[in-house]
């Protein structure tokens, strides 16, 4: 009951995926190197499945993803229409689960993980994003560079920097969403289930009826995460974007973290890469050298 090769198992993990798929017609939500990870945790991989309550719907798709796969390695599934599914399935070293006794301990152990999250929802919207600047500087940002607030300050005045060449003005309801695009950090959504950071703060800015185009820029500025990932297309989103990314990296080299090799500890290659796909992908002509120039002034 052992398979030594990943490869086999990996193979074993997706025919009986299919299999599942068909026989309740939805679709796989995970990609292949989820599944490698995922193949690296059994011996004699077995899928199995259940089911979760679509009460919890009430939180974003990407919270509940975020828990089933990021936090409990589950697969998790799209229906027809191509909205998140309950059901998920999971991989087991046991063969067979004759008196769901395997399955129903499993879903008992995702429902407690959504209900932790729907109480960690309820605690933090006690607090506006607004509220929680004070916080930031409780975080350090960089040994040697200060706290998260230090950071939020400075990203509106490197995004001045930044319109000097666009000929756009931030509007002081911008400069808002720079000041809180760190806070939801401080939640405790974020210390829970540190991949949602920038989807929490955009759902809790939701909640406190921000403008679609202001929730969107809290989630657009990671982005371009990977190479294929899509970059910000609306300007409050590229500016924003634009400025931490320059940030990170001026924060990097100056703390002496500049990426060797095939080492990049701070991200700072993918950063440089996404300011250099946003500045392409949205026509945006800048003298980058003078921006960097100008923003050692604000450290």
């Amino acid at each position: 009951k052992v398979i030594i090769k990943d490869t086999d198992r990996k193979k074993l993990i997706i025919s009986q995926l299919e299999k599942l798929s068909r026989k309740l017609e939805i679709s796989f939500n995970f990609d292949e190197k989820f599944i490698s990870d995922v193949s690296r945790l059994v011996e004699f991989p077995n899928v199995l499945y259940g089911f979760f309550d679509e009460k919890f719907f009430s939180m974003p798709e990407d919270f509940l993803v975020s828990i089933i796969s990021g936090q409990q390695n589950y697969f998790s599934f799209r229906n027809k229409e191509g909205k998140l599914s309950n059901v998920f399935a999971f991989i087991t070293n046991n063969m067979s689960d004759e008196l769901d006794i395997i399955k129903n301990g499993h879903e008992r152990v995702l429902k407690a993980r959504f209900k932790d999250a729907l109480f960690f929802i309820k605690e933090d919207s006690e607090f506006k994003l607004e509220d929680r600047i004070q916080k930031l500087e409780k975080i350090t940002y960089f040994n040697g560079l200060g706290n998260l607030k230090d950071k939020v300050l400075r990203l509106s005045k490197i995004a001045d920097f930044i319109c000097n060449f666009t000929n756009y003005k931030l509007s002081e309801r911008e400069r808002k969403i720079f000041s809180v695009s760190k806070t939801d950090l401080t939640t405790e959504m974020v210390k829970e289930f540190p991949a949602l950071q920038g989807s929490v703060g955009a759902y809790y800015g939701e909640l406190e009826q921000y403008k679609k185009s202001e929730c969107q820029a809290l989630i657009d500025q990671y982005k371009p995460l990977f190479s294929n990932d899509a970059c910000p297309k609306s300007e409050l989103s590229i500016y924003l974007s634009l400025s931490d990314k320059i940030d990170n990296i001026f924060s990097a080299f100056l703390i002496g973290k500049k990426p060797t090799g095939s080492k990049d500890p701070f991200g700072v290659r993918r950063a440089a890469l996404g300011v250099i796909r946003i500045l392409i992908e949205n026509k945006v002509e800048l003298n980058l050298k003078e921006i960097l120039q100008n923003t050692v002034t604000l450290f």
